[in-house]
């Protein structure tokens, strides 16, 4: 299902100016990433430009559809729960250091062999982008 962006003039006019005044990085993002949709660039070249999954250029999109700008500007962290790889993570990076991994698929091998996590790749590769796992 494709989601799109349509914003009328005062909404253009909004973006510009919250995307100028906007100090919360995390936030901005989002703006940008409406703007960017709404003129057209394709979903892969935003999640580029923007440093962030494609799914998470859906998700975005998907918020502004139902709640418009005012739904972007809030960030929901409350009661999510923790990452079972944040009690790992320093395991996991000596792992890839030591071990020279180079693919997820690697890691969710070694996930799954040595401590009974199984986890879906396109979830690892966002932790892994938002934790210092490079591989």
């Amino acid at each position: 299902m494709a989601y799109t962006i349509d914003l009328s003039s005062d909404e253009v006019s909004a973006l510009k100016r919250l995307r100028r005044s906007e100090k919360d990085g995390k936030i901005l993002r989002r703006y940008q990433c409406i703007w960017m949709a709404h003129e057209g660039f394709p979903k892969k070249e935003i999640a580029t430009t923007l440093g962030i999954n494609i799914d998470t250029v859906t998700d975005w999109i998907k918020l502004f559809n139902k709640a418009r700008l005012g739904g972007l500007s809030k960030l929901h962290y409350e009661g999510r729960r923790p990452s079972a790889l944040d009690a790992i993570k320093d395991l996991l990076i000596k792992h890839i250091r030591e071990q020279s991994i180079g693919k997820l698929s690697e890691l969710q091998d070694f996930l799954e062999t040595k401590h009974s996590i199984t986890v879906e790749h396109s979830w690892l590769s966002r932790y892994c982008k938002k934790t210092p796992l490079l591989l």
